[in-house]
């Protein structure tokens, strides 16, 4: 399979998309869980995204570090420690699968980074584009730094859609596409300094019958 480069980095842009960030309050986490864990069966019925729970390691290792060798730009050609995912770099990068925090028996990733417009992105359809309209979501733990967002797109066009800055807890962000039609996920670093977060899951959707928690 030919890997595709985004040659320019990403814009760092929140108003690409409707967006579907919502802020998780105590008394409606339990029924959140319920309705994501109703999706977890082995993986995500009807997802675009391949390995959107991170069980999977990468053909280099467990544990990878790249360094951006695309100067002015980002370096998708590295791989992250999960397969299918790549790695947005404009510095140094360490990518980590390790145990859930958030579901044991599970994995998660690790990111850590050392500025801004870094982190994960998977091509979910080859181009060129054909999927006028989809849905996003992941899980998201910002340990430090920050913030971190998602966003979908077009390749080197895909940008920020929504943002996490809070710290210390496990977070659903969610988001729609605005412009058409889309082939990229992101997840990445929006601050200045060094950020460090972790993903638990995943996912793209073409409707919201499966992982809408609301």
């Amino acid at each position: 399979r030919a890997k595709t480069a985004l040659t320019q980095r990403p814009p760092l842009t929140a108003a690409l998309g409707r967006l579907y960030n919502m802020t998780i309050s105590s008394n409606k986490e339990n029924d959140m869980r319920r309705g994501y864990e109703k999706c977890v069966n082995g993986s995500f019925p009807n997802s675009l995204i391949k390995n959107g729970e991170f069980q999977n390691v990468g053909p280099n290792g467990a544990s990878v570090t790249s360094i951006s060798t695309a100067p002015g730009g980002v370096d998708a050609e590295q791989l992250s420690a999960a397969e299918h995912w790549s790695t947005l770099s404009t510095g140094t990068i360490t990518t980590e699968l390790m145990p859930s925090t958030e579901r044991p028996g599970f994995q998660m990733i690790r990111v850590q980074v050392d500025g801004p417009g870094m982190g994960l992105a998977q091509l979910f359809e080859e181009p060129p584009a054909t999927i006028p309209q989809a849905f996003a979501w992941a899980w998201i733990y910002l340990v430090s730094g920050g913030p971190v967002g998602i966003g979908m797109g077009i390749q080197a066009a895909t940008g920020i859609d929504t943002m996490l800055a809070k710290t210390g807890s496990w977070e659903l962000l969610q988001v729609s596409n605005g412009a058409s039609p889309v082939n990229t996920l992101l997840i990445y670093t929006a601050g200045d300094g060094p950020t460090e977060f972790y993903v638990d899951a995943a996912g793209v959707h073409k409707n919201l019958s499966c992982c809408n928690p609301r």
